[in-house]
Parts: structure tokens; C-alpha cells; sequence
């Protein structure tokens, strides 16, 4: 998150609603693509689902390596939602500005600009079980991240209340 540039971040203190949403959409697509990635805490999710009551539509998309995806057509472009776990489960962390919570993220991203970045290749360790263990273990280790380009091509949103 400290990589996206500073211009880039959203924060809502209120109840986020569409025409919020909607404004903070002009930003997101003013560089790059149209169609970008948001990956959601389940709050995030709530409120847009709470928003498609009625008055908007969004597409089911089928499972792409497991992972499902919805499709969001804004007036500013496309967004492929994705639900984001691990945002709930550091709910009770703090983003680095003290003031929001990992739950009330939601974070755009354009993939074309991000690469795979490893540190070390990925080792296979074998027999890694306790001596008084009767299975056998093994796992793969690597140590890698996102490389990301073009900072002003993502967005952070914070602060999605219901």
C-alpha cells in the first residue's frame, strides 16, 4: 500500500454511497486502463452489495483459478471486484495513518503493471516434521513480493461504513 502514490488515497468518513463512490472512480481511472482490479474487504462488499439493491447490476463472472469474480461497470470504466480475506482477518489492525482499519479497505489496482518479484528461488524442504512425529512433511519456501509500476495507475479507498 505505501507504494501507491500519496495523491491516490480515498478516505471516506461517513456512510460511503455511490455518488462518494462515484466521485472517488473520476481518480482511479484519470491514468491507465479502464479496466482495473479492486480487490474488497467484506465490508467493501457489503456496501456495494447494499448499493446493487435495485439500482445497479453487477455480472458474475466465472471462478478464474479459484478465485471468484464480479464485474462492476461504472461511468468511468470497469472494475473486477475481488473479495479480500485477508483484509478481514487483520480487522482489528491499523493501517499505518492510525486512523483507519484494515476492514474498511478497499484497494485498485491496474494488474498490467505489476510484476512477480522474487528474492530467493523457491526450495523444497524436505523432512521438515518433528522427530517425535509419525507423518512426514515436507514444503516449498520463497521469499517474493509485487513490483509495482506506475503508482499513479492505483487507488486506496478507506473507511467503507454500512
Amino acid at each position: 500500500l505505501e507504494f501507491i502514490a500519496s495523491g491516490n488515497e480515498v478516505s471516506d468518513t461517513g456512510s460511503m454511497t455511490y455518488m462518494d463512490f462515484s466521485t472517488y472512480m473520476e481518480a482511479a481511472f484519470r491514468y491507465g486502463n479502464k479496466t482495473k482490479t479492486m480487490f474488497c474487504s467484506p465490508r467493501a462488499h457489503t456496501v456495494i452489495d447494499g448499493w446493487c439493491e435495485g439500482k445497479l447490476q453487477t455480472v458474475p463472472k466465472t471462478s478464474t483459478y479459484g478465485v471468484a469474480v464480479q464485474r462492476l461497470q461504472t461511468s468511468h470504466g470497469m472494475l473486477n471486484l475481488v473479495r479480500n480475506d485477508v483484509f478481514y482477518d487483520f480487522s482489528s489492525t491499523y493501517l499505518a495513518s492510525q486512523s483507519h482499519q484494515y476492514n474498511e479497505c478497499a484497494v485498485i489496482l491496474q494488474l498490467e503493471d505489476l510484476c512477480y518479484r522474487y528474492l530467493h528461488e523457491t526450495v523444497l524442504e524436505l523432512g521438515i516434521q518433528g522427530t517425535d512425529e509419525h507423518t512426514y512433511e515436507d514444503q516449498y519456501t520463497t521469499h517474493c513480493g509485487l513490483e509495482m509500476h506506475m503508482p499513479d495507475h492505483h487507488t486506496e479507498i478507506y473507511g467503507w461504513a454500512v
